[in-house]
């Protein structure tokens, strides 16, 4: 991929994901910035999506169905959408936009697609298919080193020079803005209250309930937690099964999705991520400590 940086660019910035997680800031962040460069960005989005709602405005944004890799539609309106707005690279983010992302790149003129991979590899597919998908690709992104090591351990057939790591961003203005009297009126929050924040998917990999089972040998019980974040059903359940026979109904909110990170981060006290596995990069965290923010962390990847 031959590229003059010097030229301001036609971009197009693509996710297919209908949730608002560390991924969908991550491209917004992007966007900021390099529009900051005076560059030209797109936002292609899956219709409905919190990423749809929070780019419109700002950007020009295209929603598609995105409803699988192979999504026909989808990929003949995104190709269509690139030739007629001559878009230089097309940055796709996850798997299965990579495959849209590739497929429409072929219905113009062939332009750069490169792929970011927000998530470590746990499997790898060697199929004749998935190696001439990887082959279409300008460039592979990863946000740390480990998930560029466990992306290149289980795709060997995938050029080393062709995979990078790019650390994310955090929008360091964007995360002072927060207001932390008015989001703890809202929350319904004494500001005297010692406030605990997990911000990320209510999951069994990212280990909620040991938050939860935790709080009784606290020596305060001045305290409330905030869960921020969609939930698996499954596990959310649990959760309240323990918060239940803990009696701490009262001690904890489950707040849903939500863009107002840099509320929630000014709003809390601590932030605790007691991840169960290796985190791909840990953007919440960096986006804690932006606010000065204490973090007892687990999980974090290999990030040198």
């Amino acid at each position: 991929m031959k590229i003059d940086v010097d030229k301001k660019l036609n971009i197009a910035m693509a996710i297919g994901t209908g949730a608002w997680t560390g991924a969908e800031q991550h491209v917004l962040y992007l966007a900021d910035a390099l529009t900051a460069d005076g560059h030209q960005i797109h936002i292609i989005c899956r219709r409905g999506s919190p990423i749809e709602q929070k780019a419109s405005g700002r950007y020009r944004t295209l929603a598609l169905p995105m409803s699988n890799a192979f999504d026909v539609v989808s990929i003949i309106k995104l190709g269509s959408y690139l030739r007629k707005n001559k878009i230089d690279i097309l940055h796709s983010h996850h798997n299965k936009v990579g495959w849209i992302a590739v497929f429409a790149a072929k219905l113009c003129r062939n332009i750069p697609v490169l792929n970011t991979r927000h998530m470590l590899q746990i499997y790898g597919k060697n199929d004749l298919l998935h190696r001439w998908y990887y082959r279409q690709l300008s460039a592979i992104v990863c946000p740390s080193e480990a998930v560029r090591k466990s992306f290149l351990h289980y795709n060997p057939s995938v050029s080393i020079d062709k995979v990078y790591t790019v650390y994310n961003g955090i929008d360091t203005r964007a995360m002072s803005r927060g207001d932390r009297k008015l989001s703890r009126k809202e929350l319904g929050v004494d500001n005297d209250i010692f406030l605990i924040g997990f911000v990320g998917r209510i999951a069994a990999d990212k280990g909620v309930k040991y938050l939860i089972e935790a709080l009784p040998k606290l020596k305060t019980q001045e305290i409330h937690v905030l869960l921020v974040g969609s939930s698996e059903l499954d596990y959310e359940c649990i959760v309240k099964k323990i918060i239940d026979k803990l009696q701490f109904v009262s001690k904890v909110t489950f707040f849903g999705q939500t863009t107002r990170i840099p509320d929630i981060m000014n709003a809390i006290d601590v932030l605790v991520q007691p991840s169960t596995i290796m985190e791909s990069f840990g953007q919440v965290s960096c986006e804690a400590m932006v606010c000065g923010k204490a973090g007892i962390i687990s999980g974090l990847s290999e990030l040198l």
